[in-house]
C-alpha cells in the first residue's frame, strides 16, 4: 500500500486547503462528521483494503449489493482497489459506536470516507492505522477547533 500523494492545496475543496488531523481517528472523524452534518446529510462508507477474497467489513458496515466506484483514499500496486461497503447515513451514534471499539479493532485493513448522498468523491477520510483524518473543506477549521480538534493545513513530516 502507498499513501496518497497529499500535499498542501492538492485536494482542498474549491482551491482551499486540505486539512490533516493526527490522533485517534474515530474521535476526529466524529468531530468532522458532526461539522459536516450541520451542513447537510452525509453518508459513511468503509473501504476494505485489497487482499481478502471476501471483504470483512467492520460493524455496522456491510457489503454493497451493487458496489459504487468511490474515490480511493489509498493506492496499491497493480491498480488494485479497496472494496466499498454499502453507504450508511452518518450519525453521531455511528461515530460514538466506532470510537467505543478497542484500538485493536481498527486493523490496517480499511479506510472510512464521508461522502454526500449520491456523490462518489470523499469530503473527509480516516486512515485509522495511520492515526490520520483528511478533510477537504478548510472552512471547517473553526468548527473543528471549537470541538477541540487540531487540524493543520500542512502534512506532518512523517507523512
Amino acid at each position: 500500500m502507498r499513501r496518497p500523494p497529499l500535499t498542501r492545496n492538492t485536494l482542498g475543496a474549491e482551491g482551499g486547503l486540505l486539512l490533516f488531523i493526527e490522533g485517534e481517528a474515530a474521535s476526529a472523524l466524529a468531530a468532522v462528521a458532526t461539522a459536516l452534518l450541520a451542513r447537510g446529510p452525509v453518508d459513511a462508507v468503509a473501504l476494505v483494503y485489497p487482499g481478502d477474497e471476501i471483504p470483512r467489513f467492520p460493524a455496522p458496515f456491510s457489503p454493497a449489493s451493487s458496489p459504487e466506484d468511490f474515490e480511493q483514499v489509498s493506492s496499491w500496486e497493480e491498480g488494485e482497489l479497496a472494496a466499498p461497503s454499502a453507504r450508511i447515513p452518518a450519525s453521531t451514534s455511528l461515530f460514538v459506536a466506532l470510537a467505543a471499539l478497542p484500538v485493536g479493532a481498527f486493523e490496517a485493513t480499511w479506510d472510512f470516507i464521508l461522502v454526500r448522498p449520491g456523490e462518489l468523491e470523499w469530503m473527509a477520510a480516516a486512515i485509522p492505522h495511520e492515526g490520520m483524518v483528511l478533510v477537504r473543506d478548510d472552512t471547517l477549521l473553526k468548527d473543528l477547533a471549537a470541538a477541540g480538534v487540531q487540524a493543520q493545513s500542512e502534512p506532518p513530516e512523517w507523512w
